[in-house]
């Protein structure tokens, strides 16, 4: 996780999304989703950026995540 931050941090969405894809714990499942969600959108592949932000939202309605990712469909929507 912290590559992967790092990676975006780094403007290296590419190779983000790869370590947060490679995340297969539990703890910090819906961090990852939204790590994913973060890269696609610096790749441009909005389609599958909500997807992701869709599964976060169906796994996690819960979570800290949730709230920020129907925020972010809402303004993709828009």
């Amino acid at each position: 996780m912290t590559l992967a931050e790092l990676s975006l941090q780094s403007r290296t969405p590419s190779a983000a999304l790869y370590h947060f894809r490679q995340y297969r714990g539990e703890a910090l499942a819906a961090e990852a989703l939204w790590g994913q969600a973060r890269a696609l959108r610096q790749l441009g592949s909005h389609v599958e950026e909500q997807q992701v932000l869709r599964r976060l939202i169906a796994q996690y309605p819960g979570s800290a995540y949730a709230d920020a990712a129907r925020n972010r469909l809402a303004s993709i929507s828009e």
